[in-house]
């Protein structure tokens, strides 16, 4: 076996070197799921957030879309008066003036009349009465129609016939008064006989047992009143059968007419508080005719009602059909004349009044609301109604304030 022969190696000094190892530092891996959980945490907070915000500002939106207050009221209506005189003529030639004619007549007539009993009157009469004259002595006593008898009260009477009362007896006789008038109407009662001596008056006497009467008597008579009242009565027959007169000449060519009546003459057949079984009356009336276009007076009249209303105003159960029409002026030869239309009616504020204006009410409560209405004379009665519920202040939102009337 071949042996190998190694050199011998010279040995080289070896420098030490120190070897600095980087120690590099990692952290911890995350597992996958931890690393997913952060951010759906975050993203859950900032949709809840989201939501709630969203859900704030609907909340909110709806409170303001529904929120509203409802204004009842009942208005007050104003009573007013209105009036136009308007020319009537044959050919009108302006907007003052209607188509119209006037006719006019008299007529006389007289009627009679019965009273109707309801008058009466009161006059003095002459008291009367019966007394029982007795005679306490021996002998009869005659006394003479005219014989003097005095009441207990002071009142003299008289006999009305001649009397003999027996001795010791009684008769009856009839009495009257000395005087007329309610004197007379004495109570039942005792009676002295002044023209007998003062013995035989204390056994000669009288007694009465019913009080006397007729010292004022009730007459039935025809009142002045009465009288008035039958004048009125033929005034009326005259005016109507004068209508008919004036109605026939006039024709059939005016849908309007009125009339005026004076009484020219009057005489009555009594005097008023006379009694009477019947009387006369008679009157000369003269009857005026206008007759018209009643047509066009409506739409005269008409305008001139709106024309004098005001903003925010109308009328309450007005109606043109309902005024009253008189004569005013006329003249039977020209045959023209001037007629007065008159209306009573009512009137009322619409929504369009500035009361109503709703900025006037923003912010008021219900009482406020109903206090300042009811105070300006706008409304008598005030109810608001408010929703939500809760909700206790008019709405600024303009359009969320509603006005009705009852």
């Amino acid at each position: 076996m071949a042996i190998k022969k190694v050199a011998t190696r010279k040995r080289v000094p070896v420098k030490r070197v120190t070897r600095v190892v980087a120690k590099e530092e990692y952290e911890t891996p995350v597992s996958h799921s931890h690393a997913i959980a952060v951010p759906l945490i975050l993203y859950r907070r900032i949709a809840l957030a989201f939501i709630i915000v969203v859900a704030a500002v609907l909340l909110i939106v709806m409170y303001l879309s529904t929120m509203q207050a409802t204004i009842r009221i009942k208005p007050i209506a104003k009573e007013f008066s209105s009036d136009l005189i308007v020319h009537t003529a044959a050919s009108p030639i302006d907007d003052t003036e209607i188509h119209g004619a006037v006719l006019s007549g008299t007529m006389t007539k007289t009627k009679t009349f019965s009273p109707s009993g309801t008058g009466a009157k009161k006059v003095d009469g002459i008291a009367k009465g019966t007394v029982v004259l007795t005679n306490k002595t021996n002998a009869p006593q005659s006394l003479i129609a005219t014989t003097r008898l005095l009441s207990s009260t002071g009142v003299l009477f008289r006999l009305q016939k001649t009397v003999v009362v027996p001795a010791n007896g009684t008769v009856s006789a009839e009495v009257y008064a000395d005087k007329p008038g309610s004197s007379g109407d004495v109570p039942a009662g005792h009676f002295t006989i002044p023209g007998l001596n003062e013995i035989k008056q204390a056994s000669i006497f009288a007694d009465s047992k019913v009080a006397f009467s007729g010292g004022v008597e009730t007459i039935t008579v025809v009142s002045k009143e009465e009288l008035e009242k039958s004048v009125d009565v033929l005034k009326e027959e005259i005016l109507n059968e004068a209508k008919d007169l004036l109605r026939a000449q006039a024709g059939t060519g005016f849908d309007g007419e009125v009339f005026t009546a004076e009484i020219t003459n009057k005489k009555t057949s009594i005097q008023p508080d006379t009694e009477a079984k019947s009387y006369d009356v008679t009157l000369s009336e003269t009857v005026v005719g206008v007759f018209y276009d009643k047509t066009a007076l409506k739409k005269l009249f008409t305008l001139h009602l709106y024309e004098g209303l005001g903003q925010g105003q109308d009328f309450s159960g007005t109606n043109v059909d309902n005024m009253e029409v008189t004569i005013d002026q006329y003249d039977a030869s020209q045959k023209v004349a001037s007629i007065h239309a008159h209306m009573d009616g009512k009137m009322t504020i619409t929504r369009t009044n500035k009361a109503l204006d709703v900025s006037r009410f923003v912010g008021l409560s219900a009482d406020d609301v109903r206090k300042k209405l009811v105070a300006e004379g706008v409304a008598e009665s005030v109810t608001v109604d408010f929703f939500p519920f809760w909700l206790n202040k008019i709405p600024r939102l303009k359009d969320h304030v509603y006005i009705e009337f009852q």
